[in-house]
């Protein structure tokens, strides 16, 4: 039995979003907050990966740009929240509290920047084979 409680949930947000600029950047966002709230890098790909897909398929983009936002959203960024799963494993590994080496992060940090710069400006975006 299915709920569709994310799909549900999220559908008043994703009819507004038709252009890729802005669904990359929603897609990003809502895999921080769920990252900032839940600490949990599985649920930050899952759970707007389930809701944006539709939206994703809708405007033509590939499945594996969907993949790419969402780690760039999702799992690259867990490392960054010190209550984080990967945070809190980085700093007990490395002996230093997240903000300590937060801005030596480069790739966590600049990652989902370059993402949302690439749905704005169509560089490096994959469509789905049906769009050239």
């Amino acid at each position: 039995m299915k709920f569709n409680v994310v799909q549900s949930a999220m559908e008043p947000l994703v009819k507004h979003l038709r252009k890729p600029g802005r669904l990359i950047t929603v897609t990003i966002l809502s895999g921080i907050c769920i990252n900032l709230f839940v600490g949990e890098q599985y649920l930050s790909v899952i759970l707007p990966g389930r809701a944006f897909k539709p939206a994703f398929d809708k405007i033509k983009h590939s499945p594996l740009a969907l993949s790419r936002v969402l780690e760039d959203g999702g799992s690259v960024i867990n490392y960054l929240i010190p209550w984080g799963v990967a945070g809190s494993f980085a700093a007990t590994t490395l002996g230093v509290p997240v903000l300590q080496f937060l801005p030596f992060a480069f790739f966590s940090l600049l990652s989902p920047v370059f993402s949302i710069i690439s749905g704005f400006t169509g560089i490096g975006l994959k469509w789905a084979k049906d769009k050239k």
